[in-house]
């Protein structure tokens, strides 16, 4: 038996890798174990490929450096994914055990995990930590701590096959329609036997590198076991299918088949507290968050607007157990809300979280129910992470209504009204009202002065700003944060109508800096003040201009629309 570490981590997804490193970089002593023989889970060995959703997180903005903009897709390689994490954790001094399972969990009558064994070739090994992490997206390490779950009946699963040969210079080769077309084809496939009739959503996403893509595929079975094979099996059959009816796809052959299938849900472990799919509709917020501006994919077809979202503390502990924290798909959530955060960047953004609780958890003693919840808050802001919206604006916001940030930051700003002027600010501080007919003409005066004494914030600050989703509707500039004799800026960044998005940056500026009125670019008349010109509203931001990609530190470029083809150029197609 080895020596106590400070975490340990099961999994190596995207989730814990992120928790180890997160927990690493908090000054932990860090074991990582995965199942299987390489890092990254299904992001890389189930060859998911592309991004969907978003998240903040440092990690998320690292992987977005193997990204590149295509076919309206945020997509990757596997291989270089892989490569990333590795470089992550060994940056981090993590120790990895790769072909190591955990198969039993000694719980002691506190609800305290006091070791874990762990499966390998070589033996069983029996490790011990101060605070767990459950990473396994199945909930596995929760479940043999004797944790309170959930299981369903039946499961839906995906496996992905990358295929070479394709001609992507013919029109409409990765559309959605050119596959809808096939559903027939399909059908009849399977009434026939030739494929299994558990078949349900058949696609093909794009790649970095030309002539190939990833075909993807979904079944519903009772068993993980059941829906692998049932997969593999209908994988032949379906690139005959595609070759037969798909443009593009006359002279496609298989290169690589993921390592496992993607199967959910298999279980869901019970939280303190659980996300729900109105938390997520809703775009909530809450004073404890760990997980911040989480986003969905939009719904196919629909016309609303995805809110960001965040995720509370107690969604990342599970019930009976002390020292264990979820991250990634084990995160509590209910069935239909958890569904919306199979996603990379959430998962990412879970893992950061739980890994830098667990290490200050293991510094308390493992006792994660007694994690500060502000001294994590104030740790994940300082390694990357964007804080949320406030609560008090969050609650009882709805989208069809304007949305007006703080304009002061510190009670010292704000400007001293004398109590016989009656006059009083409201809470949010967006406009004056009068208490009785003395402040009535006195009313003007005290705006102007109100103006004046404000910070100018023609320029939305960066943590005000979040995506609606991946295509939000606006383009963000990259921002910087220059030394002025006032101090430090803050970080801000501009809206940019598409006239303008070829102009000088502008650079941001100090609280006290004064700035000339200029005219709105969503009216051709100068506005009156600059309240009226801080912040557009939400819906109006996402109708003004067609989708642009959303980047916390960076703007990654959108290929020039083309309307003849759905490939891009040449420059685009194989950039990696």
């Amino acid at each position: 038996m080895s020596d106590r570490w400070d975490v340990l981590i099961a999994g190596a997804g995207p989730a814990g890798v992120a928790a180890a490193c997160a927990a690493a970089r908090n000054g932990a002593r860090v074991l990582l174990i995965e199942k299987d023989g390489r890092l990254g889970g299904l992001a890389t060995g189930g060859l998911i490929g592309r991004f969907s959703g978003s998240a903040s997180s440092a990690y998320y903005e690292q992987m977005q450096e193997i990204c590149v903009r295509a076919w309206g897709r945020l997509l990757y390689d596997p291989e270089q994914a892989e490569a990333l994490f590795m470089r992550m954790a060994s940056e981090q001094q993590v120790t990895v055990m790769t072909q190591a399972l955990a198969v039993g969990a000694c719980v002691n009558e506190d609800g305290v995990i006091a070791s874990v064994n762990i499966w390998t070739p070589e033996r069983v090994r029996t490790e011990t930590a101060t605070a767990y992490v459950d990473a396994t997206g199945d909930g596995a390490l929760a479940a043999l701590a004797g944790a309170p779950i959930e299981s369903r009946p039946d499961i839906e699963a995906m496996l992905a096959v990358q295929l070479g040969g394709i001609d992507t210079r013919v029109d409409r080769c990765f559309d959605t329609d050119t596959f809808d077309a096939l559903v027939p084809a399909v059908r009849d496939a399977a009434r026939e036997g030739e494929i299994p009739d558990a078949i349900g959503s058949v696609w093909v996403d794009p790649t970095p590198r030309g002539g190939s893509g990833i075909l993807k595929f979904t079944v519903r079975a009772y068993r993980v076991s059941e829906a692998e094979w049932l997969c593999r099996t209908a994988a032949a059959a379906l690139i005959s299918i595609l070759k037969r009816g798909a443009p593009g796809f006359a002279d496609c052959y298989p290169m690589r088949t993921a390592a496992r299938v993607a199967a959910w849900p298999v279980r869901s472990v019970r939280g303190r507290r659980e996300l729900t799919i109105a938390d997520i509709e809703q775009g909530r917020s809450f004073p404890d968050w760990v997980v911040s501006r989480a986003a969905p994919d939009a719904l196919p077809g629909g016309d609303e607007t995805v809110q960001p979202f965040s995720v509370p503390y107690g969604c990342l502990l599970p019930k009976r157990i002390d020292n264990l924290l979820l991250a990634g798909r084990c995160v509590a959530a209910e069935w239909e809300a958890r569904a919306r955060c199979l996603t990379i960047p959430f998962a990412l953004a879970s893992g950061q979280a739980a890994g830098t609780a667990a290490a200050l958890a293991a510094q308390i003693g493992g006792e994660t129910r007694n994690v500060d919840t502000e001294t994590l808050q104030d740790r994940l802001l300082d390694q990357g992470v964007a804080c949320p919206r406030p609560q008090y604006i969050m609650d009882g916001f709805s989208s069809a209504e304007p949305f007006s940030p703080p304009v002061w930051r510190d009670e010292e700003e704000i400007p001293v009204i004398p109590e016989d002027a009656g006059i009083s600010l409201r809470p949010e501080y967006n406009n004056i009202a009068c208490d009785d007919d003395r402040g009535e003409a006195q009313e003007e005066l005290w705006q102007e002065e109100l103006r004046e004494s404000a910070p100018i914030a023609a320029e939305l600050p960066a943590y005000d700003a979040y995506p609606g989703s991946m295509d939000s509707g606006f383009e963000i500039e990259e921002w910087s944060v220059p030394e002025t004799d006032a101090g430090t800026a803050n970080e801000t960044l501009r809206f940019l109508p598409e006239e303008e998005q070829d102009a000088p940056t502008v650079p941001a500026r100090a609280a006290d800096e004064k700035k000339p009125q200029t005219p709105s670019y969503r009216s051709e008349t100068p506005v009156p003040n600059e309240r009226e010109q801080r912040v557009s509203t939400r819906q109006d931001r996402a109708e003004e201009r067609p989708g642009r990609m959303f980047s916390y530190s960076r703007a990654i470029p959108d290929p020039a629309p083309q309307r003849a083809r759905s490939a891009p150029d040449t420059s685009v197609q194989d950039p990696l």
